[in-house]
Parts: structure tokens; C-alpha cells; sequence
């Protein structure tokens, strides 16, 4: 009896010592480490997003015009599929819009529209391929930790990563954006001399799972339409939460 009891003494003192040896995640680099490799053990979710926009379109003198998007994605990594509902104010002007992907096949309607297209999304916006980059949390994680170094850190409830910036370097990401939002209903490929003027970028990050919670993305752009020539200008607010983590079963196309 007395073995028995050292014995599990002895696993209990070894467990708590190797508990109090784990390493936490400190820093912004590490905490998205872990963030990361949570997003890749996930295979559904919910992302609700809200954009609020003021385009001016010319010289920066006229009153912008307000332009609104509510966007709600629900995404399987396995088997691949997606439902996104769109709702967008542009100039006073309402456009709803629905999509599908499922068993590799799009599906595409819109309140312009008076019936779904298969295998179509030609008008539909934002474009299959780019509500690909927004659900790929992963990568844009990845992005966020190549600015990790410059980031701020607030530990409360939860982790609140921060980073701004100006310049070229983001640019890329600015074109993510802007086919995402749409501005004037233009995609970034017929934008010239894309200037980013500000970047800040919070996220959210749950302390238990370590999964990301919610974020928000202030920017300030100028830029150059090809088409016309005429200057562009927007500044954007873009918040999204993730819910229903792994909650989501596969998506099927309504009969």
C-alpha cells in the first residue's frame, strides 16, 4: 500500500512539474504560432464580416460616397464547400447575392438576377477565388506573423494583437482587400499606382484554443483607375468574428 501510494506520488509530482515547464505562448511570433496550427486542425466555421467604406472617386474635395458590405461565409475545408450570403449598399443602391461551392460545383444567384447560374460566378462579387483568400485563415495568419515584430501586444481576456503601417510592402494585401470590398464595384487588377497610406490590423485571439476570435482592419488608400484615369480614394473599416468552430457539416446545394 505504501508503494502504491509513493508510486503515484511520484507520477502526480512528475506531472505537475512537467505542466509547470510547458512553454506558453508569449510572444506575438509565438502566439500565432499556436493560433496557426489550431486554424489547421479546424475544419469549419462561420465568418461574419462588416465592411463600412467612404469612396471618392476624382480629387479628395466632393463629400465620399458610403458604401456597406454584411458578408456571412460558412466554410468546409472537408469536403471542400461554401455558403456566402452578401449584402451590399453601394451609393444608395441594395444588391443581395448568394453562392454555393459544393461537390466541386458553383452556384451563383443575385437579386439582379432572376435565377441561379451553375458552374457561373461572371458579376458575382466578391469572386469565388477571392472569398478563398478570406477563409484561408491560416495564410492570412501566416501574413499577419511576418509583421510580428512590429506588433503590440495587450494581454487581457483575451490575446489583442496590433501592427500599423504605410507604404508598398502592403500593397498586396491592400489588393486583397479592395477585390473584397469592391470599391465601386471595381477589381484591383484595373487599379494603377495602389498607395497605402495607413494599415492597422487587430486581432483577437481565444487564450484556451488559441483560435481567433474576431479582428479589425482600418485602411486608407489611394489609387488610380485605368480605365478612366480618374483618381480613387477609400478609406475602409472591415471586422469579422469566427463562430461555430467545427459545428458546420458538409455543405449541400438546396433542392
Amino acid at each position: 500500500m505504501k508503494k502504491l501510494f509513493l508510486t503515484s506520488l511520484a507520477i502526480s509530482t512528475l506531472t505537475l512539474g512537467l505542466s509547470a515547464c510547458s512553454p506558453k505562448p508569449d510572444t506575438p511570433e509565438e502566439i500565432l504560432d499556436a493560433s496557426i496550427k489550431a486554424m489547421e486542425e479546424t475544419n469549419s466555421f462561420r465568418i461574419d464580416m462588416n465592411i463600412d467604406q467612404d469612396l471618392t472617386y476624382g480629387p479628395r474635395s466632393g463629400e465620399p460616397d458610403k458604401q456597406t458590405a454584411k458578408i456571412v461565409t460558412d466554410y468546409v475545408k472537408e469536403p471542400e464547400g461554401l455558403h456566402l450570403n452578401t449584402h451590399m449598399n453601394v451609393a444608395g443602391a441594395k444588391v443581395d447575392a448568394e453562392m454555393y461551392l459544393a461537390e466541386s460545383e458553383v452556384y451563383t444567384t443575385s437579386s439582379r438576377w432572376d435565377h441561379w447560374y451553375k458552374g457561373k460566378e461572371d458579376g458575382y462579387q466578391p469572386s469565388l477565388d477571392t472569398v478563398r483568400k478570406v477563409v484561408d485563415l491560416t495564410e492570412r495568419l501566416g501574413w499577419f506573423k511576418t509583421h510580428s515584430k512590429e506588433m503590440e501586444v495587450k494581454d487581457d481576456d483575451q490575446w489583442v494583437l496590433t501592427f500599423s503601417g504605410e507604404g508598398e510592402k502592403f500593397n498586396r494585401f491592400t489588393e486583397f482587400i479592395l477585390d473584397l470590398s469592391k470599391p465601386a464595384l471595381y477589381h484591383s487588377k484595373y487599379l494603377e499606382d495602389i498607395k497605402t497610406n495607413e494599415l492597422t490590423y487587430t486581432i483577437y485571439i481565444d487564450r484556451e484554443s488559441f483560435l481567433p476570435v474576431e479582428s479589425e482592419i482600418n485602411i486608407d488608400i489611394e489609387m488610380m483607375n485605368e480605365l478612366d484615369g480618374n483618381e480613387m480614394a477609400t478609406t475602409q473599416t472591415i471586422k469579422e468574428t469566427y463562430t461555430k468552430i467545427d459545428e458546420i457539416e458538409a455543405i449541400t446545394i438546396p433542392s
